[in-house]
């Protein structure tokens, strides 16, 4: 199903990954995608290995790849460049850590997508430097708090404000809560705020 959302890492107090994903980012989708990566698949030293090859290519060097290439292709050639493969970018980047054949991975930052609450339903940041992940809900028509994350996004032209965030869950905390808890807490909480 078409429900748009972002996968942001957050490494040394820099946004270094911001993936836009177009489908599936219910926390039954994406949101299980990144529980899984952090609870069975995450290592630290690898990631940081992997985070060390990211390139950010800017919206015309990513639309130049495009050029002369089928959409099914260039996902197999740039799957971190497709909007395809949303949370599945953070398995994908760590997998490359050890790769001497990937120098560079290719990534295109679309954190700008938070501000825009109206299209990007969901948002799964993943907070190296404190070990925590926070999700974020969007339909947002509400002001944030002057120290909200992404308060500085707002969209002039929307009634919507940016992203907000529904609650954070320390890395160690994930393990000690099945898939079907995390995601339940999360619909959950999405259903009250909706209702507020």
């Amino acid at each position: 199903m078409g429900t748009r959302h972002l996968t942001i890492v957050v490494d040394r107090g820099e946004y270094r990954i911001s993936q836009y994903g177009q489908f599936d980012g219910y926390p039954e989708g994406a949101g299980l995608v990144v529980y899984d990566f952090i609870t069975k698949e995450y290592d630290p030293d690898l990631f940081q290995r992997a985070l060390s090859k990211t390139v950010e290519l800017n919206h015309t060097e990513v639309e130049s790849l495009y050029e002369g290439i089928a959409d099914r292709d260039f996902k197999k050639a740039y799957p971190t460049l497709h909007r395809d493969t949303g949370a599945g970018v953070l398995s994908f980047i760590q997998e490359k850590a050890d790769d001497d054949s990937t120098l560079t991975i290719p990534i295109s930052p679309s954190l700008a997508f938070a501000g825009r609450s109206l299209f990007c339903e969901w948002a799964y940041l993943l907070d190296l430097d404190n070990r925590v992940l926070e999700v974020y809900s969007g339909f947002n028509k509400e002001p944030l708090d002057p120290t909200d994350r992404f308060v500085g996004m707002t969209d002039a032209s929307s009634e919507y404000h940016p992203i907000r965030k529904l609650t954070s869950y320390g890395f160690d905390e994930l393990s000690q809560i099945t898939e079907r808890e995390f995601t339940e807490n999360l619909e959950a909480l999405n259903r009250a705020y909706r209702r507020s």
